[in-house]
C-alpha cells in the first residue's frame, strides 16, 4: 500500500510540473482499484458482476449467502489472477474471510459468473481498440499465468464504442477492458487495466503491440 501511494504521489507531482504522463495518475488510481473501476463502469450503464465489498467476516458470510454460495474472492488491488479464489463451500468461506479480517483486508466478494474461463480483452492502444478472446479449459481465470489461451478476434462496433467510452471516462490511453461471458445475461465488464499484461495477446495478434503503444504515446 505504501509503495502504491508513494508512486502515485510521484506521478501527481510530475504531472503538476507539466510532465506528460501516459496513463495519468488519476486514471491509474481508478484502474488499480477494482471497486472504483466497477463503480465507474456501472455508472456508465454497463453490466458488471454482482459485487459486495465488506470489512468483516460476519458481513462476508452474509454476502456469501446473498450471492448464492458461489463467489469469487479477490484482493481489491492486484493482477494476473494472484490471490483470486472461487469459493462455494461455507466452511472455506468462513476460513477465507477470517484470514482476510485478521489481515485487516477488505473483503471483495463477487458472484461467480457462469460459465467462467472465457472472456474478451479489449486492448486500448491510443485511438485503436483490438480484441483478444481468452479461454481457459481448467480454470475460471483466463490469464496466461493460469493456463489460458488467446486468439485475435474482430470486435463489434458496440464493443469498440464501449471500450472507447469507458477508457475516455477514466482517461485511459493505453490499457485493456476485460469482459466476461455470462450464461445468465449480457457480458459483464470485470476489470479495466491501466497496466495490462500483453504477453499472451502478442502471441496471437498480427502486429507488434509495443510498437502500437509507442506510436500512441508519440501521437
Amino acid at each position: 500500500m505504501e509503495q502504491i501511494i508513494f508512486r502515485l504521489a510521484v506521478l501527481h507531482t510530475l504531472a503538476a510540473a507539466g510532465v506528460k504522463i501516459v496513463n495519468p495518475p488519476r486514471t491509474l488510481e481508478t484502474a488499480i482499484d477494482k471497486y472504483a473501476t466497477l463503480a465507474t463502469v456501472a455508472a456508465l450503464g454497463y453490466p458488471v458482476p454482482q459485487t459486495i465489498v465488506v470489512q468483516s467476516r460476519s458481513e462476508g458470510m452474509k454476502a456469501f449467502e446473498f450471492l448464492g454460495r458461489d463467489v469469487v474472492v479477490k484482493p481489491i488491488f492486484g493482477g494476473e489472477g494472484r490471490g483470486v479464489m472461487r469459493v462455494s463451500d461455507p466452511q472455506l468461506a468462513w476460513t477465507a474471510f477470517s484470514t482476510l479480517q485478521q489481515l485487516d483486508s477488505i473483503l471483495y466478494v463477487q458472484k461467480f459468473v457462469s460459465p467462467g474461463g472465457r472472456d474478451t480483452r479489449m486492448l486500448v492502444l491510443g485511438d485503436e481498440v483490438f480484441g483478444v478472446r481468452r479461454t481457459a479449459e481448467h480454470d475460471f481465470r483466463t490469464n496466461v499465468a493460469s493456463g489460458g489461451s488467446c486468439e485475435a478476434i474482430e470486435l463489434s462496433g458496440d464493443e469498440i464504442a464501449m471500450a472507447r467510452r469507458i477508457s475516455c471516462s477514466i482517461g485511459l490511453r493505453l490499457g485493456s477492458i476485460d469482459v466476461l461471458d455470462n450464461d445468465d445475461g449480457p457480458p459483464a465488464v470485470l476489470e479495466v487495466n491501466g497496466v495490462p499484461g500483453w504477453k499472451g495477446a502478442q502471441q496471437c495478434v498480427p502486429f507488434n503491440i509495443a510498437e502500437k503503444m509507442i506510436a500512441a504515446i508519440l501521437a
